[in-house]
């Protein structure tokens, strides 16, 4: 099978060799204006540079927690959208005579997208900031010159950079706290307007309304046991006062400012009747101090008898004036009497006050809620205003700690590889592109023989025609040459060979030379 396989390519081969120099011509003719159009290819010089930019933003710190930091890919974008501005393509394309006089609007536009997008910024972030800047160019100077334009356009205008960044950065805090500034008033003013407003309906460190009331009603059953017991303690010492009066009648009871004021006078009647027996001792009844001293003492029993009445003397010893009939059991019992009067008035106001507590607050359930509501709600506000302007005045102290730190430092851009070009353009590949238009050439020549056959078949031995005709073949005669004939046939065979390989030798001869020759070609044809 492979060989019928082969023998029918060679069969093939051998009928279209007929057409052997019209596909030469047609392989010539394609060989030459592919090689025209390769030599007439314009040269790409590329030009290349490495920086190195300090791209740490002093905002970046400062506005942590504020806004949203950028990543370490947006600091590489920011640097390569700063080197590819409209600006710098402008100056890079002014300076570098790439814009002609004469150029539409149209024209310059194409001239600043194709200039933009000739150039190529790699690196960032993972390279330690290192930045690769590169132009391919048709000619090798222009694309130095953009390269170092570029570069020395970028550094002019990045000076200061760190300085404007602070300052802006410092611009910014200060807009911001005016504006918390602003809030925080208006917060305050609110907070108090409100407090004016309920002031008495303001919750305190006792808890809310709910927990107070529970409180207060617990205070007031408290205090009303306590009273009830008051009452019934009361109310027992005077069965017994009434059982030791005999007749069933309580006496009065007297006051404790009373019974003050009886032991003070029965004090002074003690002291001017120890005076008076001292002076009986030395002097006569008429004398003038025995005479004072009984009119004292009786100006004192007189106004004891008229102010007081029949209140007891406490003073030991006690005194004539005391009620007759009331002995000191009777005596201990009024007081304790007196006491416990004292005491149920006392936890009766007591009681009295926990009740309109608790009635308050039972009113205050109803607006007591709503009242501690907004009240959070405006804390609320007020601690958050509050934090983030505290927070902007740290912040904002920084800045300017910073800025006063770094007011010598600006943008660090150095530049580590200045911009080169290789002497040999990087494109186009003319060797490779010419061997490829060889190849192609005589691929197209040989297409065409192979047409041609297509077109005019023949028959290159028996065997072929038994298999198209399907008829048997009975002999075959072969074609007897004379030897000139034969030589002559050779010769045809060397000199299509010969022809052959001059193309291919053109080829590589125009490969080896393609710079220069395209040059000459470009300068001929008015390109350069």
């Amino acid at each position: 099978m492979l060989i019928e396989k082969f023998s029918l390519v060679w069969n093939e081969l051998r009928s279209a060799a007929r057409y052997r120099w019209i596909a030469l011509l047609v392989a010539a003719a394609i060989a030459v204006a592919g090689w025209a159009a390769v030599l007439m290819l314009p040269n790409q010089y590329e030009s290349q540079a490495q920086i190195h930019v300090s791209s740490d933003s002093i905002l970046r710190p400062l506005l942590q927690g504020i806004a949203v930091s950028t990543d370490t890919g947006s600091a590489a974008d920011v640097v390569r959208r700063a080197l590819l501005a409209r600006p710098n393509i402008e100056r890079v394309a002014q300076v570098n005579g790439l814009i002609r006089r004469g150029r539409s609007p149209e024209e310059v536009e194409a001239t600043y997208a194709k200039l933009q997008k000739d150039i190529t910024i790699t690196g960032g972030e993972k390279q330690f900031n290192i930045y690769t800047v590169t132009y391919t160019g048709e000619s090798g100077q222009v694309a130095h010159d953009v390269v170092k334009t570029l570069i020395d356009t970028f550094v002019q205008d990045s000076i200061g950079a760190g300085r404007t960044d602070a300052e802006n950065a410092q611009r910014f805090l200060e807009q911001q706290v005016q504006e918390y500034k602003r809030r925080l008033s208006e917060s305050e003013q609110s907070l108090a307007e409100f407090k004016k407003q309920y002031i008495g309906l303001m919750p305190d460190q006792r808890g809310d309304y709910f927990s107070r009331l529970q409180e207060e009603q617990s205070k007031f059953e408290s205090m009303q046991g306590q009273y009830n017991v008051s009452v019934r303690q009361r109310d027992e010492l005077r069965r017994k006062l009434v059982g030791a009066s005999g007749n069933g009648a309580l006496p009065v009871m007297p006051t404790d400012r009373q019974i003050q004021t009886a032991t003070e006078i029965d004090g002074q009647l003690q002291d001017v009747r120890r005076q008076l027996e001292a002076a009986l001792l030395r002097y006569t009844d008429k004398h003038p101090t025995i005479v004072a001293l009984r009119d004292t003492m009786q100006r004192l029993e007189q106004r004891r008898q008229t102010e007081l009445g029949s209140v007891r003397a406490t003073v030991p010893g006690g005194s004539s004036s005391a009620v007759p009939g009331v002995d000191s059991v009777m005596q201990s019992l009024q007081i304790q009497l007196n006491t416990a009067d004292v005491q149920v008035i006392a936890l009766s106001t007591q009681v009295e006050e926990a009740r309109r507590r608790v009635a308050d607050l039972r009113r205050m359930l109803t607006i007591g809620p709503e009242v501690e509501a907004k009240l959070a709600d405006l804390n609320r506000d007020y601690g958050v205003t509050k934090g983030q302007y505290d927070s902007l005045l740290q912040r904002l102290e920084s800045a300017k700690i910073s800025e006063q730190a770094d007011r010598s430092k600006d943008m660090t851009i150095r530049t580590i590889d200045p911009p080169r070009v290789s002497p040999t353009p990087i494109a186009p590949l003319r060797g490779a592109l010419i061997a490829g238009v060889l190849v192609f050439a005589l691929g197209g020549g040989a297409a065409v023989a192979y047409l041609l056959n297509m077109l005019k078949p023949v028959f290159v031995d028996s065997k072929s025609i038994a298999e198209v005709l399907g008829l048997p073949v009975l002999g075959a005669t072969s074609n007897l040459r004379a030897a000139h004939e034969e030589l002559a046939k050779k010769l045809r065979t060397w000199r299509f060979a010969t022809a052959v390989g001059a193309l291919a030798l053109f080829g590589v001869a125009l490969a080896a030379v393609s710079h220069p020759a395209s040059r000459l070609v470009r300068q001929a044809m008015g390109m350069v």
